[in-house]
């Protein structure tokens, strides 16, 4: 019985992003010396400024997979509309999950680079 590429769609992706794992985003940043008494104040304030930025990593992904999945249900299956449909759905659900992550990994770079720029000794 041939494997559907449903199936391996689906398998792959799930796969791929229990590989990435959580994002760090929540993390308390990492200091190379002791934080000064503005330190959470410029905290805020950069994490403010970055709430304000949208990236649109989220509805990215999710067009993208579903354009991916709808193309390769479409080939795979018997019929063609169910397939692209099928593959559409896997592959919107798991572009999002991915752009998710992606979007909270871009928000802890953009919390670095800020509080980097306001003078803290933060590397991560």
């Amino acid at each position: 019985m041939p494997v559907k590429v449903q199936h391996a769609l689906a398998a792959f992706g799930l796969a791929h992003l229990a590989a990435c794992g959580l994002s760090p985003n929540d993390d308390t940043l990492h200091l190379t010396g002791p934080a000064n008494a503005f330190y959470h104040t410029d905290l805020a304030e950069c994490q403010a400024q970055i709430a304000q930025i949208d990236t649109h990593l989220v509805s990215r992904g999710a067009q993208t997979g579903a354009v991916i999945g709808a193309v390769a249900g479409a080939i795979d299956a018997d019929n063609n509309l169910e397939g692209a449909l099928v593959g559409a759905a896997l592959g919107a659900g798991l572009g999002a999950l991915e752009g998710e992550v992606d979007r909270q990994d871009g928000k802890r770079d953009m919390t670095v680079r800020c509080m980097q720029n306001k003078g803290h000794p933060v590397v991560g």
